[in-house]
C-alpha cells in the first residue's frame, strides 16, 4: 500500500519534471532568438518590439507551494504501524496456557517461596515451579501482583 502510493507520487513528480524540462527548452530557444534579434539594427528591433512583447507570456507562480498530491500521507501509514507490528508478532509468537492447581503442591511451594522472599527484598523475589511440561518462573511484585512465564529448560 505504501509502495503503491510512493510509486504513484513518483510518477506524478516525473511528469512534472518532464513538463518543466520542456518549458526550460522552450525558454532557452526564446532567449536565443531574442539574442539574435538584439544583434540586428535598432530600427528593425524597435519595429518588431510589439511582436516580442505579445509573444511573451509570464504567469508568476509561487514555487514554494507544493501540490497536495506530491507528499505521502504519513499519518495514514504511521497510524496503522502499531497494528501491523502486532499482526507480525502474532504470526511469530505462540500463546501457551499453563495452569498451576490452586491446591496442588506446586502452587503451595511457589506461594511459600514468594512469601519468604517478599519479607526480604521484594524486587529480587524470583522462584520456579515445576510442572508436567516444564518449568514456570514466578515473580511477585507489590504493584503488579503475580507474573508467570513459561521456561523451556528447568534447572530446578
Amino acid at each position: 500500500m505504501l509502495e503503491d502510493e510512493a510509486e504513484m507520487k513518483n510518477e506524478i513528480m516525473q511528469e512534472k519534471l518532464e513538463d518543466l524540462s520542456n518549458k526550460i527548452v522552450s525558454l532557452s530557444n526564446t532567449i536565443q532568438n531574442r539574442e539574435t534579434d538584439l544583434e540586428r539594427e535598432d530600427i528593425q528591433f524597435l519595429q518588431a518590439y510589439k511582436s516580442y512583447t505579445d509573444s511573451v507570456i509570464y504567469s508568476p507562480q509561487d514555487s514554494n507551494v507544493l501540490a497536495p498530491d506530491s507528499l505521502i500521507d504519513v499519518s495514514k501509514h504511521v497510524g496503522n504501524l502499531k497494528f501491523k507490528v502486532w499482526e507480525k508478532m502474532l504470526g511469530q509468537v505462540q500463546y501457551t496456557d499453563y495452569y498451576i492447581e490452586c491446591y496442588g503442591e506446586d502452587f503451595l511451594m511457589v506461594r511459600n517461596m514468594v512469601l519468604q522472599c517478599r519479607s526480604k527484598v521484594p524486587q529480587s523475589c524470583y522462584t520456579r515451579a515445576t510442572g508436567e511440561k516444564g518449568c514456570v518462573s514466578v515473580e511477585f511484585c507489590k504493584r503488579k501482583g503475580w507474573k508467570c512465564c513459561n521456561e523451556n529448560r528447568c534447572n530446578a
